[in-house]
């Protein structure tokens, strides 16, 4: 699989041009993955309990260590092992060796590459229990992605803000649960035994701990306005009431001087935490709103009555596919995250009994005032039983709501609700698809909204919803994007482009990610490279590689590819 897509967005147009350089880079070790620090300054090299970082602009090696396992030898019923954290933009590299019951930190400037300091007095919580308790916790829900909420751009997932801006390569999976990085601050809130402790990144220094939290604080995210750091405790299921409470911090920054503490009403789910103004919103089972100045809960969606039974259910779920005794989690329906923008949420609900939660089998929308907490109003009915929502956007006064048929219903329906009233205003309905093929997206712009049927592709007048066109297809595309005013469908083995409803094709295997540099279109595909003349739609180059294995640096106009025992750079 390609690594670190995201940070060849800007210059992997010049994959076409041949390479005039290279340098390879001996490693001690084997390379069994390389990671970029998120601004591309240096790269991670991992193999077994080895660890090597490079310099990107310089090719050459900074850091080259062995990390022990403490419990290499000893017994198997415990939890141990080693990570290797970047903060790219401080200099600093900070590694862990790790057991159930023992912790060294040591931090590293990566300017002169030598240990700068070195710390043994705390121990990470990661006990068998602890470890899956959190693996519970945290497996459900989109992993470390901005959510699209509409026209309101404060809108962030809270697990984003610290990792983004702090450069940092955190990919254990137990450490996620116990290192909350917040890059405006250099530093990282570590959740150990002792407490939860503020970690200066550059100095090494513990700033403040914070005794009295209970384990399991699964979100963390700094604001800025207030200097503080609202903290979210994870309680999922009843077997970790032991580790954690249904509690909601905020504490100073600078001290670690508690502000409030407040309960959240529901159960816990992962990822679903957004700041808007000095808001919090929780969308667990339902949607709870707090006021960041006073912790104030303004509020929930839902019957928690109803939510607090049904939510052990699929909690169970998530459990018995951390453990690895469920392939999918089917019985959960995929997370459609709520849109926000200008001070409201419009979020997805059902309704039992004339009273609204998240799995009635009567889907309406909900649109919620940020302010007060106040539903504004709940939508008249959409749908009903056997539908979910897959796909809700936010155009001019009208959510475009697209929901699935599941089960044998092999269909699908749009609908145009309008803002102000709640009221449908358009619908397209009963629109046959394949069931066994995955469901696309509709794309839309200024005047169109194209969108796939089990026949083809139908363009529909965006204010209307009148069937302007259907353009024929042989196959049902298995992905589509925008890439300025295209349209980019892809197929396993080809590349559609639709412009003003007229479409050009192109052969490549496996077509994964499309976008726009410098007037030429990119098309990644599995193991090839398309660009495209983004002016006349003609194709440029295809360029083939032996490996899936490389990364291109923006800045640097470099390819870096990963062999088994060595780095090549490549200057372009």
């Amino acid at each position: 699989m390609r690594i670190s897509r995201l940070l060849a967005l800007s210059t992997l147009f010049l994959i076409q041009i041949h390479f005039t350089y290279s340098q390879e880079v001996e490693i001690s070790h084997s390379v069994e993955k390389l990671t970029l620090s998120e601004d591309g300054r240096y790269s991670l090299v991992k193999g077994g309990n080895s660890y090597t970082i490079l310099n990107n602009k310089t090719k050459e090696k900074v850091l080259e260590t062995e990390l022990i396992n403490p419990l290499k030898e000893a017994a198997k019923n415990k939890t141990g092992g080693t990570s290797m954290l970047i903060f790219g933009a401080l200099n600093r590299a900070v590694s862990f060796e790790y057991s159930s019951d023992t912790t060294l930190i040591k931090g590293y400037d990566l300017t002169s590459g030598k240990q700068i300091y070195k710390l043994d007095t705390i121990t990470l919580g990661v006990s068998y229990a602890e470890e899956f308790v959190k693996s519970v916790m945290l497996v459900v829900g989109p992993e470390d992605k901005k959510i699209r909420t509409g026209n309101d751009a404060e809108v962030q997932n809270l697990r984003m803000r610290g990792k983004r801006e702090g450069s940092v390569v955190l990919n254990n999976s137990t450490l996620k649960t116990c290192i909350h990085p917040i890059g405006e601050l250099n530093a990282m809130l570590i959740v150990a035994r002792e407490g939860v402790l503020f970690f200066d990144v550059v100095t090494g220094i513990i700033k403040w701990n914070q005794v009295d939290f209970p384990s399991g604080i699964a979100e963390a995210i700094y604001i800025p306005k207030q200097n503080s750091i609202v903290l979210a405790n994870a309680y999922a299921t009843d077997f970790n009431k032991a580790f954690a409470k249904k509690v909601i911090f905020n504490v100073a920054a600078s001290t670690g001087e508690l502000l409030w503490e407040t309960e959240y009403s529901s159960n816990y789910k992962p990822n679903r935490s957004f700041v808007v103004d000095n808001r919090l919103l929780l969308d667990y089972y339902g949607m709870e709103i707090f006021d960041l100045n006073t912790g104030e809960s303004l509020g929930m969606n839902v019957d928690q009555e109803r939510v607090l039974k049904f939510s052990k259910l699929f909690d169970g779920a998530s459990a018995a596919y951390a453990s690895g005794q469920e392939t999918s989690l089917s019985t959960v329906a995929a997370y459609i995250p709520p849109v926000i923008a200008d001070g409201f949420a419009y979020y997805s609900v059902g309704l039992v009994q004339g009273e609204p939660w998240m799995y009635g089998n009567d889907k309406h929308i909900q649109k919620i005032d940020l302010m007060t907490g106040d539903i504004v109003w709940t939508s008249e009915k959409v749908v009903g039983i056997n539908t979910e929502l897959s796909q809700m956007n936010l155009v001019n006064d009208n959510l475009i709501l697209k929901y699935k048929g599941t089960g044998l219903k092999s269909q699908y329906e749009l609908y145009w609700l309008d803002i102000q009233t709640g009221k449908i205003s358009k619908r397209v309905e009963k629109i046959k698809t394949d069931r066994n093929q995955e469901l696309v997206n509709f794309q839309y712009d200024e005047n169109y909204l194209v969108d796939y049927d089990k026949e083809g592709m139908a363009y529909y007048d965006l204010k209307s919803a009148e069937l302007i066109k259907r353009e024929d297809r042989k196959d049902l595309a298995i992905n589509s994007s925008w890439v300025n005013q295209d349209i980019v469908f892809f197929y396993e083995d080809a590349v559609e482009i639709v412009r003003n409803q007229k479409t050009t094709s192109y052969k490549l295997d496996m077509p994964e990610l499309a976008y726009s540099i410098n007037g030429i279109i990119i098309i990644e595909g599995a193991n090839e490279v398309l660009t495209i003349d983004s002016t006349t739609l003609n194709e440029i180059s295809k360029t083939s590689f032996e490996s899936s294995s490389f990364v291109v640096l923006p800045d640097e106009n470099t390819v870096i590819e990963q062999r088994e025992n060595s780095v090549v750079f490549s200057e372009l």
